[in-house]
This record gives structure tokens, C-alpha cells and sequence, in this order.
């Protein structure tokens, strides 16, 4: 297992963009959310009917979203 540096998430302070498929079963949003939320500058969108290879998956709603940044 990776090592836990959740500590490390308030420290970054730059926009971020978080990023998850609604059936990711690797990664689960609920894990997307957790990110989000120790983020100071985040931006969460659950993607619905993607999975885990969310930039295979949709990449045109992948490149619009990190045009946001």
C-alpha cells in the first residue's frame, strides 16, 4: 500500500481539479470526495457512466474540464 499523506492536501494551494467516474470501482468517488475536500482550491466533478479510465472514457469532457484551469 501507498503510503497515507493526506496531512500534505491542505498545503497545496493552487486550483486543482478533481476529477472521478461515477463507477469507478478502484477509486470511488467517495475517495474523489475525500480528496476535494482537504484541498483549499478544489473543484469536484463526478463524471456519471465512466468508470476508472475517465480520460479514455470521455476525453473531450476531460480537456474541457482542465481548460477550466
Amino acid at each position: 500500500a501507498r503510503p497515507d499523506r493526506r496531512e500534505l492536501l491542505p498545503s497545496i494551494g493552487v486550483p486543482s481539479i478533481v476529477i472521478v467516474g461515477a463507477v469507478d470501482t478502484l477509486t470511488p468517488p467517495e475517495k474523489a470526495r475525500e480528496l476535494a475536500a482537504g484541498l483549499a482550491e478544489a473543484q469536484l466533478h463526478v463524471l456519471e457512466n465512466i468508470a476508472h479510465m475517465s480520460a479514455m472514457e470521455a476525453p473531450a469532457e476531460i480537456a474541457d474540464l482542465l481548460g477550466m484551469l
